[in-house]
């Protein structure tokens, strides 16, 4: 392997393959590295943890076609503290490779590719489909702060899409809130009914580039998406995932509508008191009130002995329907 690439697109890709290796300490210490791959003009970088793949792609000057695992978070910090503008690498009996810019050489010690266990398998071709990248990234952000982190409940660590050839739908919930996508006229998008690993969807996400097309393939164990700068693949999460949108009501008992820019300002601020309290110390679940009465909304929370908010705004309320308080 003998190779000449712009320093910022060597950092772009290791990172991005770093993201996808597991943290040091891990069972396996070759999953902490990143394997680098020089062929037709580019440098490939993948890095995975057997749960997540993510590979990126760069332009080259390649020489000596090759390829060559190496320490993936020493390789990038190594990288990233070298100055702007080429770096040639070149492998080494070891193996390794040698890393030079300018009057600059050093040489990192690294394993045969053929010792890595290599990316997730892939998913199959006839799944493909294509959909617009800013719906991917909508996805991901709108889905992404509702996601289970209590891994008793593995099926809620995930993101249960699925598109029926026109419409598509992605939920996510931890059990109290949830978070839901819908779009519609998206004319032959298939994807079958599958939970999609949170980080997989988010790093799928950082690779999209504006106005740019996703290519998604769905098997019975994976699911990837690929641009032409990267891929990310993950292990969908088996289970049965909870129909919560069965437990939406269709009525409401209450209902007041107010300025989203104010209530939200409003909540944040009562947050910050309901966090002083002792009992939400290390929580993450700080008790915040809606009062909603005829013509406006109370916003308030307590730190018992420490604080106390108030805050009243206008809202339209429906006459015929009860007023109250609910809790959050």
């Amino acid at each position: 392997m003998k190779l000449t690439v712009d320093r910022d697109d060597l950092v772009s890709a290791v990172s991005a393959a770093v993201r996808g290796t597991a943290k040091q300490g891990a069972a396996m210490h070759v999953l902490s590295d990143v394997v680098l791959r020089a062929e037709g003009g580019q440098l490939h970088a993948m890095g995975t943890d057997l749960d997540i793949e993510i590979s990126a792609s760069v332009p080259a000057e390649v020489e000596a076609e090759g390829a060559i695992a190496l320490p993936g978070r020493v390789f990038l910090e190594l990288t990233r503290r070298l100055s702007g503008g080429s770096v040639r690498l070149e492998a080494i009996d070891g193996p390794g490779v040698c890393i030079e810019q300018g009057r600059s050489s050093f040489k990192l010690q690294g394993l045969d590719p053929e010792r890595h266990p290599g990316g997730l398998a892939k998913a199959p071709e006839d799944s493909a489909v294509s959909i617009d990248g800013g719906l991917l990234a909508e996805v991901a952000a709108k889905t992404w702060p509702y996601v289970a982190t209590d891994i008793t409940r593995p099926v809620l660590t995930g993101v249960c899409i699925e598109a029926d050839g026109e419409n598509l739908q992605a939920v996510a919930t931890d059990g109290f809130r949830m978070g839901i996508v819908a779009r519609g006229g998206l004319k032959g998008v298939r994807i079958r009914r599958c939970v999609v690993p949170a980080r997989a969807l988010a790093e799928a996400a950082r690779i999209v580039q504006p106005g740019e097309d996703v290519r998604v393939c769905v098997g019975e164990s994976v699911i990837s998406f690929e641009t032409p700068a990267g891929r990310v693949a993950g292990r969908l999460i088996q289970g049965q995932y909870p129909d919560v949108l069965a437990s939406i009501p269709a009525n409401y008992p209450m209902r007041a509508v107010a300025s989203r820019a104010e209530l939200t300002e409003a909540v944040r601020r009562a947050a910050l008191v309901a966090a002083m309290s002792p009992a939400s110390w290390g929580s993450s679940r700080h008790t915040v009130t809606l009062d909603i009465r005829r013509g406006g909304i109370v916003v308030g929370a307590e730190a018992r002995d420490a604080a106390e908010a108030r805050e009243e705004m206008g809202a339209e309320t429906p006459l015929g329907l009860h007023t109250g308080t609910v809790a959050f």
